[in-house]
């Protein structure tokens, strides 16, 4: 579907009869005829007035682009250019040409559709392409090489660089180059990476200060079977980046180079981007944990009061947060033993639990008490296998040599389960520690636990003001509260639809709490920029799905009964609920029950029963719709296959996620 639309729009655009082209050297096109400009500075007036398409260009703007000293004789000198591109014009496009440059008392104008400009007509294919790049690598390689199929050499290739025009010119040119980096992504996303290697090489030699040509690079060469050559392309760009910038190689490419010291399998692993790195904006506190050990030292003060840039960001939750500092901060009695304190904090996912262990050591930190340490345990990290107990052991030694002087507050991130955790918890004594988990690690009695629940509405509704206004929220309250529910109270959720919002300042609230309300693609809305509501639930429901064994029944009886859930007609579900809907006694209906509420899958409710959000159940309804169930109740009938670990759930439509296959009868293989 969406290469039939990129055929039909990129059919649209070469429909139009002229165009303006300054990708190149400066023509007029058209039926297929170029007619080229003649003259340097009828040239650069030209290019001027396309650059300021449809705006009146004063004489003054134009004599300070094209001329470096303007002569006395300017104004004269305009008049005259302007009369050979009317010439010109009419010369090239008949009487109506010449009535495209109109003058006015201040200056010029040059009246020109978007379809007609080069320059348009490239940025709309280039936006496109990207747009499409996060989903459909294929699609976006279409637009984008007909964005870059539109030059013809460099911008106004035989226009003097002046001081004001060049600029002008320099950000088309790397424009140019983004529309290229993104082209090779797309390319390495579709598994292209060794006709990619010689082409990269070019560029990578040809703009040796683009770091992302030097990464696509490395990976290409790497999957190619050539670590030698991967590595010694990190050489070179080390380099090079040295010698023309005295700068070292960026964090993306310092980690790449990493990963190919050690093989890292991921590097096979083609991302929704076609590269394995992430933008940098995207990247979560886990990940910034990996390239920035000592989280606090990095906080970004204002104003000398502790606060950092984050903290507009982080809203409620105030009560959790000052029983964490409490118990995380509290002196130990004098000539006692320090008695390690450790807390933990678990709910489901995007509920917001490392958002608030950042928050907790931000303050520790501003308050003098401790430093911080973040080992992210990769627990329900997509791609990444939790990390071994002697691994992350290893990897506390070395952070907290870093963070050298008082004991450091220990952050770890992630966990996966109590069997990873028990072990570091006794190295890391005395030192207070703070455990973040879907699981509830129950074994730790002596912990303070805080489990997480949705935002209230007012809660809620600061959120979504710090992402995209106080001014855009407050005119429509009610769709506001209309977008809260659609979210669920999800910090997950309302982030992303507060970013999307921020993003797009011609959206009305109202138009967005009406696409949210719309069940049928409210998980699809519910995703952006690295993040995604149906890929942070994924992992949870994969993690229900790998169970084998004596285990493997009870666990596709579970996956059994949260697919039914999702067209149940009711978020309340108890024993004998589950009973009727499985067609089984209530003993394995409450066992079932219980493995989705271990999975963070439902949440309880009271009175013996459980919660499914609506956000859950939609995902839920998913999973039936794929065809996991198709047989009567009681019988053997799950047949999925769970998702592989080296899979980014998130760029794939709900018809994908999970794959169902006839022949396979058992879960989790």
């Amino acid at each position: 579907m969406e290469k039939a639309r990129s055929a039909a729009d990129l059919a649209g655009a070469e429909a139009a009869r002229t165009r303006i082209a300054v990708l190149g050297p400066v023509q007029v096109w058209h039926e297929d005829c170029a007619t080229r400009i003649k003259g340097a500075r009828p040239q650069a007036l030209l290019t001027v007035l396309l650059l300021e398409a449809n705006r009146v260009v004063t004489l003054e703007r134009l004599a300070e682009l094209i001329w470096e000293r303007p002569p006395a004789s300017a104004t004269a000198n305009l008049r005259t250019y302007a009369c050979r591109l009317r010439s010109a014009l009419d010369g090239a496009l008949g009487p109506a040409g010449a009535r495209r440059l109109t003058a006015t008392p201040s200056g010029y104008r040059l009246q020109v559709a978007a379809e007609e400009s080069d320059i348009c007509v490239f940025a709309q294919r280039m936006r496109r392409g990207l747009e499409l790049s996060a989903g459909d690598p294929a699609a976006a390689a279409g637009y984008l090489e007909s964005a870059l199929g539109l030059w013809r050499g460099a911008a106004a290739e035989d226009v003097p660089r002046t001081q004001g025009l060049a600029g002008r010119l320099a950000a088309l040119e790397d424009q140019r180059h983004r529309a290229t980096e993104h082209l090779m992504q797309a390319r390495l996303a579709l598994g292209e990476h060794e006709r990619l290697v010689g082409r990269l090489h070019e560029l990578a030699v040809a703009h040796p200060t683009r770091e992302r040509f030097w990464c696509q690079l490395i990976v290409a060469n790497y999957r190619c079977g050539d670590p030698a050559a991967a590595i010694s392309a990190f050489e070179q760009a080390r380099q090079v980046l040295r010698r023309e910038l005295g700068i070292a190689p960026g964090p993306e490419m310092t980690e790449l180079y990493r990963r190919v010291l050690h093989r890292d399998p991921l590097l096979h692993a083609a991302s929704r981007d076609g590269a394995w790195f992430a933008s940098q904006h995207s990247v979560s506190l886990r990940e910034r944990a990996i390239l920035t050990p000592v989280v606090a030292e990095q906080a970004e003060k204002i104003n000398g009061t502790g606060q950092d840039a984050a903290n507009e960001l982080f809203v409620g939750r105030a009560d959790e947060l000052a029983r964490l500092l409490d118990h995380l901060a509290a002196p130990s009695a004098p000539h006692a033993p320090a008695a390690q304190r450790l807390a933990v904090i678990s709910g489901g996912a995007g509920i917001g639990k490392s958002a608030l262990a950042a928050k907790v050591a931000r303050v520790l930190d501003g308050l003098g008490h401790a430093r911080c340490i973040v080992l992210d345990l990769r627990g329900t990290t997509m791609g990444r296998a939790p990390l071994a107990p002697a691994v992350a052991l290893r990897r506390l030694r070395e952070l907290r040599g870093e963070a050298a002087g008082a004991e450091p507050l220990v952050v770890l991130d992630n966990a996966a389960s109590a069997e990873q955790v028990s072990p570091l918890i006794q190295a890391l004594a005395p030192c207070p520690v703070l455990i973040t988990s879907r699981s509830v690690l129950a074994t730790f009695g002596s912990a303070m636990r805080i489990d997480l629940a949705p935002l209230p509405l007012a809660e809620s509704r600061r959120l979504l003001a710090a992402l995209c206004g106080e001014q855009r929220t407050e005119g429509e309250r009610d769709q506001i509260d209309a977008l809260v529910r659609a979210c669920g109270g999800l910090p997950l959720a309302l982030h992303i639809a507060g970013t999307r919002l921020a993003a797009r300042p011609e959206w009305s609230v109202t138009a967005f709490a009406e696409i949210l309300a719309d069940e049928r693609c409210r998980l699809d809305e519910l995703c952006g920029d690295g993040l995604s509501v149906r890929a942070s639930f994924a992992v949870s429901y994969r993690a229900l799905t790998e169970a084998t064994g004596a285990a493997g029944a009870a666990a596709e009886r579970a996956a059994r009964l949260f697919g039914r859930l999702g067209r149940a007609g009711s978020t309340f579900v108890d024993a004998d609920r589950a009973a009727g809907i499985l067609g089984c006694d209530r003993v394995p209906a409450a066992a079932a029950l219980g493995r989705l509420a271990d999975a963070r899958l439902l949440e309880p409710a009271g009175a013996g029963g459980y919660r499914i959000s609506e956000l859950m159940r939609l995902f839920a309804a998913e999973q039936l719709d794929r065809g996991e169930e198709q047989d009567e109740p009681g019988r053997h009938c799950a047949r999925t296959r769970p998702v592989p670990r080296d899979v980014d759930v998130s760029c794939y439509r709900p018809s994908s996620l999970l794959r169902t296959t006839p022949s396979s009868r058992s879960v989790g293989r």
